[in-house]
């Protein structure tokens, strides 16, 4: 396995975070305790909780099992390896997210975070985004 830790300068993440917006639209599911997904079923993300099975599906996949309803999210991964340890991006992100009255779904993986923000609103976060690494660092 290999161990990299990841860039922890906030200023630095915010600068190099490359937001990349998926063309896919996503929904969040919860799922009863011990469901099984069919096998040809990849979900972006599964969360174990007590009250059941989160799971993260394209579009595609959700209704492959079933589900039709929204509401409906866009993905944007922040292409820069922040490391786990690194301080202040998640609330960064989602106070600047919030100023544009967008709400936003942060799950960290070991790489990169994700972000999941309401899907007619994703070129409103994309913009956001990208002003925020351009900014003076400064404000």
């Amino acid at each position: 396995m290999t161990h990299m830790s990841g860039e922890t300068d906030l200023q630095k993440i915010i600068k190099t975070m490359n937001p990349h917006l998926r063309d896919e639209r996503y929904i969040i599911l919860s799922l009863p305790q011990k469901t099984t997904l069919p096998t040809q079923i990849s979900p972006f993300a599964r969360i174990q909780e007590d009250e059941g099975l989160t799971v993260i599906l394209c579009e595609g996949d959700a209704i492959k099992v079933g589900y039709r309803e929204g509401p409906y999210f866009a993905l944007i991964t922040l292409q820069v390896h922040s490391s786990l340890e690194s301080v202040g991006l998640t609330a960064k992100v989602s106070n600047e997210l919030a100023k544009k009255g967008l709400s936003v779904n942060i799950v960290a993986g070991y790489y990169h975070d994700h972000l999941l923000v309401p899907f007619e609103q994703r070129i409103i976060a994309m913009n956001a985004l990208l002003e925020m690494s351009t900014k003076d660092s400064s404000s």
